[in-house]
């Protein structure tokens, strides 16, 4: 008897600890609002560190690698893109990248920017930080 009362509190802790832990230590997630309609932001890289953890993210392909097995979002001339965040950074940093893989610093003014003015595939990359650390999404869209 007293086996299967241990088996089952023993039990009741590994759950306990599974759901709290799986939960507990997740980097937060972006997306972008275009038009009125929500898109997820690719978390592509990311350092993080909360509590007693220290998470890493460092991935195996390029940029440009990754960026082409997302779906391209097509946008109109100018759109206006804003940001929206689980969790509120202390700062963003926006990085686009044109067909050439030009690389030109954004300016984004309350988590909004403009898209370009010009028809073309544009990548970018959104370098967000907190007091936990930084994470860099990506995203791509076709300006028609």
């Amino acid at each position: 008897m007293k086996r299967v009362i241990l088996l089952v509190l023993f039990s009741v802790f590994l759950i306990a600890c599974n759901s709290s832990m799986s939960n507990a230590h997740e980097v937060p997630s972006g997306k972008m609002i275009i038009d009125n309609q929500e898109y997820p932001m690719e978390s592509y890289q990311y350092e993080w560190k909360e509590k007693n953890i220290e998470m890493k993210h460092i991935p195996v392909n390029t940029i440009y690698e990754r960026a082409e097995e997302l779906q391209n979002i097509s946008v109109a001339k100018n759109s206006k893109l804003k940001f929206s965040f689980e969790k509120k950074p202390l700062s963003i940093l926006v990085y686009q990248h044109d067909q050439e893989k030009k690389l030109t610093t954004v300016d984004v003014k309350e988590n909004e920017l403009t898209l370009p003015a010009d028809e073309g595939y544009y990548m970018y990359e959104v370098m967000a930080e907190w007091q936990q650390g930084v994470i860099t999404f990506i995203f791509d869209v076709e300006v028609k």
